[in-house]
């Protein structure tokens, strides 16, 4: 079982550390962050507050145990034109490739559809990132755009695709 938890608060040292992680940072289009606990609990603070973003623990439930394995996030909500960025990170490696990442996306969905009332939710992912982006198809998203050769990687730049779903697609 999934859930998304809005209401406590994180592991402040294994969020830094996954803030950190350089394969992750790479999954999520930025570079790695060099915060400690006290600055991951200041982003924390800054994202929760923020009434233009929804953010989540994931947490994997499994005979009794309760696990954070990711965070979820609905940024840039914007009622007027009615839509809103998705983001998230399984940051347990060993965690991913579980489904559990489709389960959170849906579950951030229906949040964004039924509680802020969206018609559209969209995402940017790097178009060398094929596991993502088969997962986001498979959740009904369908890509909008191409930002060509947008994201510096050590190999080069490669592509950067938005997508999005509205709340007509979503099932």
């Amino acid at each position: 079982m999934l859930c998304l938890d809005e209401k406590s608060e994180p592991d402040f040292a294994q969020l830094a550390a996954w803030r950190a992680d350089t394969e992750l940072a790479s999954l999520l289009l930025r570079s790695p962050s060099q915060a400690d606990e006290a600055l991951t609990r200041k982003w924390w603070e800054e994202c929760r507050s923020d009434s233009s973003q929804f953010t989540a623990q994931i947490v994997h439930k499994t005979d009794n145990c309760f696990e954070t394995v990711g965070i979820a996030r609905l940024m840039f909500i914007d009622q007027k034109a009615s839509n809103a960025e998705l983001g998230l990170f399984i940051g347990e490696s060993s965690e991913r490739g579980k489904g559990l990442g489709k389960k959170a996306v849906e579950a951030l969905l229906k949040i964004g559809f039924f509680r802020y009332q969206l018609k559209k939710v969209f995402l940017r992912v790097a178009a060398d990132n094929q596991v993502a982006m088969s997962l986001y198809e498979r959740v009904g998203f369908k890509r909008e755009g191409i930002l060509k050769q947008h994201i510096s990687r050590e190999a080069g730049f490669v592509d950067l695709i938005l997508m999005a779903i509205f709340v007509v697609d979503f099932q």
